[in-house]
């Protein structure tokens, strides 16, 4: 009986020890997290560059249609952008539907941080997304403070760099020549934006209507054991937002 008590309460320090650590973890990860949202908000433009339709008359034509659409004339041309999510999200492929909510800030080629909570999910699911620097991370978190999985390295960073690329679209803005993007046309129909993240050329591949409305956008991944990945969004509907259709 003695060695029975002695084993339980060796059991219950081990347990206690283990959630101080797995607090320690998720108060060190929040701190980092609010200091990567606060670098990229620092990111302000002073007195930033306004829209003019001859800024895009030399490009093909898909994507002279869809920036002189996306952007209106005279539109000041900031580089950050903050979101305010709402949908639905699955744990995993094939899992669960659960509503969710985000706020995300974001600067198109550079960086951005995506934090996230599902709602009626059991264990009080959430997750969290950053790219800085040319690092990014991915987060799962159970019940707001245990760790669940984490993904860092090559991979997460190849991942993010990707969906960094891919939601350029939020920012028509950074599509535009002077941020050193180069255009080609695919077809009447297909553009793609060839973007510089951190040193790597990323084809942003974009369908565009012959308004000049974005149908579609995608991106590849490359990964370990997923040679031929590919992130990709259909556009049902567009919203204005501070002289931006997007």
């Amino acid at each position: 009986m003695h060695r029975r008590l002695i084993v339980a309460l060796i059991a219950v320090a081990l347990l206690f020890a283990a959630a101080d650590l797995a607090l320690w973890h998720r108060a060190h990860e929040l701190k980092d997290l609010q200091s990567r949202w606060d670098a990229l908000a620092a990111t302000v433009s002073v007195d930033p560059p306004r829209f003019r339709p001859e800024m895009v008359a030399s490009l093909p034509a898909p994507a002279r249609r869809y920036l002189a659409r996306a952007i209106a004339s005279g539109t000041p041309l900031r580089s950050t952008v903050r979101l305010e999510i709402a949908g639905q999200i699955a744990a995993r492929p094939g899992g669960r539907w659960y509503p969710f909510s985000a706020d995300e800030i974001l600067v198109p080629g550079r960086g951005y941080v995506w934090r996230a909570r599902m709602h009626g999910a059991p264990l009080a699911y959430g997750r969290t997304e950053t790219y800085l620097d040319g690092a990014g991370r991915r987060s799962v978190t159970l019940l707001g403070v245990l760790p669940w999985r984490r993904r860092h390295g090559a991979d997460a960073s190849a991942v993010n760099r990707a969906l960094l690329a891919l939601q350029s679209i939020w920012d028509p803005a950074s599509l535009l020549p002077f941020r050193g993007v180069q255009w080609k046309a695919a077809d009447p129909g297909r553009a793609v934006a060839i973007l510089d993240i951190d040193g790597r050329a990323i084809p942003l591949n974009l369908e565009i209507s012959p308004r000049g409305e974005l149908r579609s956008a995608s991106v590849r991944c490359p990964r370990r054991g997923v040679p031929d990945a590919r992130f990709a969004l259909h556009v049902d509907e567009q919203m204005r937002a501070d002289g931006y259709r997007i």
